[in-house]
C-alpha cells in the first residue's frame, strides 16, 4: 500500500468541489419548496463531511441548541415571561460559547496549567472544526434577534439547519452583511 501525499487531497478537492457545486446548483434549480431546503441542508452537511466527518455532530448540536433556544425564547416572550426568555437566551448562548471555547482554547488552558503548576497534562491537539466561529455566532445572533423581536422564530428545523449550514456562507469568512 502506498501512502497518500498531501497533494492527493488537493487534487481530489480541486475536481470534487466544482463537480459538487454544479450538481448541487442543478438539483436545487429543479426542486421547489421543502425539497430544495432538504437538498440545501443535506448538501451542506455533505460538504462539511469533507473537512472532518465527526464535526458534523458538533454542528448539529449547535443547530439544535439554538433552534430550541429560539423556540423557548419566543414561547416565553409570548407568555409574558421575559425572565424565563432571558434564561433560555443565556442558556443557549452559554452552550454555544462553551463548544466554541473548548475547541479554540482547550490546549491553551492545558498549556497554561502545565506552565503554572509544572504538571505534564497532554494537549488535546484537536483540529478546529470548519466554520465553528462563524456558525456559532450566526446561531447565537438568531436567538438574540428572536429575543429582541428583530426576527421571527423559525419553526422548521430543516429550514433553520439550511440557514446555518449553507456552505458558501461557512467558507466566506466573517464578512457577511
Amino acid at each position: 500500500m502506498s501512502k497518500r501525499s498531501s497533494c492527493d487531497g488537493f487534487q481530489q478537492s480541486a475536481v470534487s468541489v466544482p463537480v459538487f457545486t454544479g450538481s448541487f446548483d442543478s438539483v436545487v434549480f429543479w426542486l421547489r419548496g421543502d425539497g430544495a431546503i432538504w437538498c440545501c441542508c443535506c448538501s451542506a452537511l455533505h460538504f462539511m463531511h469533507w473537512g472532518e466527518p465527526v464535526y458534523i455532530i458538533l454542528m448539529l448540536v449547535s443547530i439544535l441548541v439554538s433552534y430550541t433556544g429560539g423556540i423557548l425564547v419566543d414561547r416565553f416572550l409570548r407568555q409574558g415571561r421575559s425572565r424565563l426568555a432571558r434564561v433560555a437566551l443565556i442558556g443557549s448562548s452559554v452552550v454555544s460559547l462553551s463548544l466554541l471555547g473548548f475547541f479554540k482554547y482547550a490546549d491553551f488552558v492545558i498549556g497554561t496549567v502545565n506552565s503554572l503548576t509544572g504538571s505534564e497534562l497532554g494537549l488535546l491537539k484537536l483540529a478546529l472544526p470548519i466554520g465553528i466561529s462563524f456558525y456559532t455566532f450566526q446561531t447565537m445572533s438568531y436567538t438574540i434577534d428572536v429575543y429582541r423581536g428583530e426576527a421571527k422564530v423559525q419553526k422548521n428545523l430543516i429550514s433553520f439547519g439550511a440557514y446555518v449550514t449553507m456552505f458558501p456562507q461557512l467558507i466566506a469568512g466573517p464578512i457577511v452583511q
